[in-house]
């Protein structure tokens, strides 16, 4: 009889997946995706683990454009979750932040905001910095489009804050650099804008000449 693959093995797997996905690091999320899709079928039962296994293979179709499969998804997980009678607060607070990109996605972005509001609740009991920023970021994009300025630009300076301590998520401190930028072009203080847009100029061009010079041994 096989031995069964502890879930906290599992779980180290689905975290390093999301890690990629936040990264917007494409080809090693599939890569792990695919890894992982080969072990849950010798994993021990836990319903837990198996709707964050869905809910980031949303995340993940969200980031590689599967809208379609994605949408039928989260569906779902919907349901999975309806039936399901306690899950803790990291699968919680990622339902409702998922539940908020899924309204996002479909320009209902005061409904995005309201699940993102109810994630925050379980967000407190999760500290993870870049789980923070990453939160941070999409409320203020949601704010952003409905022209709610002063709060886009709250969240989008404390995304900034801890996006540019880390060298790995330097891609997320220029969209937020972005969004800061757009926020204070609406609100006619263009010279702050301006200096966003060149931070994040800066900051692009620097990964460009990252990437193009060669390896060293």
């Amino acid at each position: 009889m096989k031995t069964k693959i502890a879930y906290e093995e599992v779980a180290k797997m689905l975290n390093q997946w999301y890690v990629m996905i936040k990264r917007h690091e494409i080809s090693q999320a599939v890569s792990i995706k695919y890894d992982i899709e080969n072990q849950l079928p010798n994993m021990e039962e836990n319903q837990d683990l198996l709707l964050y296994f869905n809910l980031l293979d949303y995340r993940h179709k969200l980031l590689t454009e599967e809208f379609a499969a994605s949408n039928r998804l989260f569906e779902d997980i919907q349901h999975l979750k309806a039936d399901m009678q306690s899950t803790d607060d990291m699968i919680e607070y990622y339902f409702f932040f998922f539940a908020g990109m899924y309204e996002f996605h479909k320009k209902d972005y005061t409904n995005a905001i309201n699940y993102y509001k109810l994630a925050e609740n379980k967000l407190r009991k999760i500290p993870d910095q870049i789980e923070n920023a990453e939160f941070h970021y999409k409320m203020a994009v949601a704010y952003y489009q409905i022209k709610q300025n002063f709060f886009s630009l709250n969240h989008a300076t404390a995304a900034l804050k801890t996006f540019k301590t880390h060298d790995d998520y330097i891609q997320k401190a220029i969209s937020s650099e972005m969004i800061l930028g757009a926020n204070k072009l609406d609100l006619f203080r263009f010279d702050e804008a301006e200096k966003h847009y060149k931070q994040a100029l800066k900051d692009a061009m620097q990964i460009e000449n990252n990437t193009a010079s060669p390896a060293r041994s």
